[in-house]
């Protein structure tokens, strides 16, 4: 399957997979908030994230299946986001805005 099939979820799985990069950096790196639960948690919401947008675009599921990803990708979005936010991991929050941004794009397309 080509991935410029879906050009929204693309870019998304891409944001993700770097916000889960400086994720890990953040973890395990001494930058205040290394180990934390916090960071743990919003390492495992940019895991998921990711997991997901490659499971999307790699794989063909039912529509009650795509719909069904989609919804929690949504709600990862806004969790990992707010984790983000209160870690005050300013580059992963930009990189799950420029995520959401581009999982809308491919909610219009």
């Amino acid at each position: 399957m080509r991935i410029t099939r879906y050009p929204g979820l693309s870019a998304f799985t891409l944001s993700a997979l770097l916000a889960l990069a400086v994720m890990l950096w953040n973890y395990v790196a001494d930058v205040g908030i290394a180990g934390t639960g916090g960071a743990a948690l919003a390492l495992f919401g940019t895991f998921a994230l990711t997991a997901a947008g490659i499971l999307l675009v790699m794989t063909r599921l039912p529509g009650w299946a795509r719909v069904t990803f989609k919804v929690l990708i949504a709600l990862g979005l806004i969790g990992t986001s707010l984790a983000a936010f209160f870690l005050h991991a300013w580059i992963v929050l930009a990189l799950l805005i420029v995520a959401t941004v581009a999982f809308v794009i491919s909610l219009i397309l």
